[in-house]
């Protein structure tokens, strides 16, 4: 996790939404933009089980991922849009989404619509 899991950046047509427990929008702009550079240095998302029972950590990082750079785009990275393709290609391509885990599956699913 990049650290923003309790902001949400939501949009419509008529603009987008954003939700943060910080204060200072500046500051959650500058925080996010550095996030989004780091994970476009990154590779996808890999399948990983790393307890051998549950894939939250990397269902969440999916969705993160899509959610920092989603918001990165809409305030003009345009550099974020080709990666915030390839998140969900890479989850797509998972051998499963951990049915047994309802959370790996949920969290995984909401990155795709928001994508």
């Amino acid at each position: 996790m990049h650290g923003f899991s309790e902001d949400r950046l939501w949009f419509s047509q008529g603009g987008m939404v954003f939700q943060s427990s910080l204060q200072n929008p500046i500051l959650v702009y500058l925080k996010r933009n550095e996030t989004a550079a780091a994970i476009l240095a990154q590779k996808p998302s890999e399948y990983e089980i790393p307890d051998g029972l549950r894939s939250l950590t990397t269902s969440r990082r999916v969705l993160d991922r899509i959610l920092t750079l989603g918001m990165a785009y809409r305030l003009d990275d345009k550099r974020s849009v080709g990666r915030a393709w390839a998140a969900p290609a890479a989850a797509a391509k998972f051998k499963d989404w951990i049915p047994r885990h309802f959370l790996d599956t949920a969290e995984t699913t909401a990155a795709f619509p928001i994508s």
